[in-house]
């Protein structure tokens, strides 16, 4: 396979080169905490790309008739092994989730190529057979709060993120979201061990706080936290109100 970004514009693309690579099978196991029975739940993995020029996006995986394809998860066999076939050659995060809440306070501790450890770089696919060893761990951190505005009124429906440390902004995993009830509360759960700085907007379309030139607008209103691992911390947060040219 081979992928290449063009722009288009008025004049005509001439003498364009593509070398097709050659596709790659990542294999493993998954070694998940004595607290996650397979038997209980679905537990799913799939590569999610960290190509800054990504024709295809979202999750690369295999169809269930083992054709290849870019259509969802693979689900973990029995003995928490998996297989995802023909991949592009690329950087990928690998992502283990699950149709439950038998992950709710899991994330992935160490993700194992050969000899190396690349959880925090991101996995290079580049062609052959790679084979990963895969490991959860149960102390997962929790953050809740409350969001106010300037005159200590609890705001509902505002939406709070946890923005990870600049050099893991790449990685969408590492980005936890979550929304206030009616008394201005929230909670985000499965929250990775690091340092993180939470934000709370009254309105936020879509998710712009992936965007670094939106975020860089609100930094200064954010609130620094050090999870550490099976930390519970509780914070109060001022909402970012809508602008006044918004509608």
């Amino acid at each position: 396979m081979v992928q290449r970004a063009l722009e288009v514009s008025e004049s005509n693309i001439d003498d364009l080169r593509l070398a097709p690579a050659s596709l790659t099978t990542v294999r493993g196991h998954v070694r998940l905490p004595k607290s996650v029975q397979l038997e209980s739940s679905s537990i799913m993995v799939s590569l999610s790309s960290l190509n800054d020029e990504d024709s295809y996006g979202g999750n690369i995986t295999v169809r269930p008739d083992g054709s290849s394809g870019f259509n969802g998860p693979v689900k973990l066999k029995p003995d928490g092994s998996f297989e995802v076939k023909n991949v592009p050659p690329g950087l990928y995060d690998f992502v283990v989730s699950a149709d439950s809440k038998a992950l709710v306070d899991s994330y992935v501790e160490s993700i194992v190529a050969g000899q190396q450890d690349v959880v925090e770089t991101g996995l290079n696919v580049p062609g052959g057979t790679l084979w990963l060893e895969v490991s959860l761990n149960a102390g997962a951190g929790v953050v809740d709060g409350t969001v106010t505005n300037d005159k200590r009124e609890a705001i509902p429906k505002a939406t709070v993120v946890a923005v990870p440390d600049p050099k893991l902004r790449r990685h969408k995993d590492r980005y936890f979201r979550s929304s206030t009830d009616q008394s201005g509360h929230f909670t985000m759960r499965g929250i990775r061990p690091g340092e993180y700085e939470l934000l709370a907007w009254e309105v936020l379309d879509g998710d712009e706080y992936l965007e670094p030139e939106f975020l860089a607008q609100f930094e200064s209103q954010a609130v620094a936290a050090k999870i550490d691992k099976s930390a519970h911390q509780n914070v109060t947060l001022q909402v970012i109100p809508v602008a006044p040219d918004q509608p």
